[in-house]
């Protein structure tokens, strides 16, 4: 009758480590990197609508002024594409839901792109006064919006 060989039968796989500091650190590292993504969309976001306020009260300060070049309908273009870029919308729509807590303001929202629609497409230019109001409303719509 053959002999097993007993070189063999001794030798033992390593213990396997203790799973609680390891997971504990994989869970730490996942919780530093999900914060650090949400920490940098959200500046990304703050940025977008920081630059396009700024935009705006650039060209709200430009229109008060009341120069010749303060009317035009490019401006209205322009304070209809900042709104759009810092509401992260491609297009305005005057049916679009609002978001739940300016839901009561639907009518206002109407209105105010009706305005801004009629100084872009309106065959005379935009006065000054109607420029810096629709600046101001935009202003606002942004800083309600989120």
């Amino acid at each position: 009758m053959p002999i097993p060989d007993p070189g063999l039968i001794d030798i033992l796989p390593p213990p396997a480590p203790p799973p609680g500091p390891v997971a504990l650190l994989a869970l730490l590292l996942g919780l530093l990197f999900a914060a650090a993504v949400l920490i940098y969309l959200l500046r990304r976001h703050l940025s977008r609508m920081a630059r396009c306020q700024r935009a705006l009260s650039r060209l709200q300060h430009r229109s008060a002024l009341g120069s010749s070049a303060g009317a035009s309908r490019e401006q209205g273009f322009y304070i209809a594409a900042l709104l759009r870029f810092a509401l992260g919308r491609h297009h305005l729509d005057p049916d679009h839901a609002l978001p739940t807590r300016l839901a009561s303001r639907q009518g206002d929202w109407q209105v105010f792109l009706s305005r801004l629609m009629r100084a872009c497409y309106a065959p005379q230019p935009p006065s000054a006064t109607t420029l810096t109001r629709l600046c101001i409303e935009a202003h606002d719509w942004i800083r309600q919006w989120h």
